[in-house]
């Protein structure tokens, strides 16, 4: 949990650097540090969180690479720091099922949101397309594995 605390604080710093200011950075650094201490007890939230750190890396650093004077996927980075603090609701209610269906619904969205906007700048409408027929497969995925765990209960969260 330390290095994902560490890496949710990283954007406090590396965003004005980038060009995305000081207060975004903040928000973004609060949120995503909201996230990870509350998703802190579901091993199953611990592993999309890091999956989402990635994507929110790729996204900062492409984007400014992509343009270095103004900064690029601003808001589909800012939108990507969201969905972590919305992970950690998802991980905090990961005990019962009609709170954390929700949550786990609002996280895919906004990942789905940020990606779309991503993929349409890039492959345009076909873009969009592919990127939600992903993010409705894998939300699908996440979705059965809340209402019908299996039964080998590996990790904390015994939803594994």
């Amino acid at each position: 949990m330390l290095y994902r605390i560490v890496f949710s604080l990283i954007p406090l710093f590396l965003m004005p650097i980038m060009g995305h200011g000081l207060l975004r950075g903040f928000i973004t650094s609060a949120v995503m540090v909201t996230g990870v201490l509350l998703g802190r007890e579901s091993q199953r939230v611990s592993r999309i969180q890091n999956l989402t750190f990635v994507l929110f890396y790729a996204l900062l650093i492409f984007g400014y690479l992509q343009n270095v004077s103004t900064p690029s996927y601003g808001d589909q980075v800012f939108l990507l720091a969201m969905a972590q603090g919305i992970s950690g609701f998802y991980g905090l209610f990961h005990r019962s099922k009609n709170l954390s269906i929700p949550f786990a619904c609002a996280y895919w969205a906004l990942i789905a949101v940020s990606l779309a906007q991503v993929a349409y700048a890039r492959l345009g409408t076909k873009g969009i397309l592919l990127a939600g027929a992903l993010m409705v497969l894998v939300a699908l995925q996440d979705m059965r594995r809340i209402l019908k765990p299996t039964g080998n209960y590996t990790g904390r969260d015994r939803m594994e």
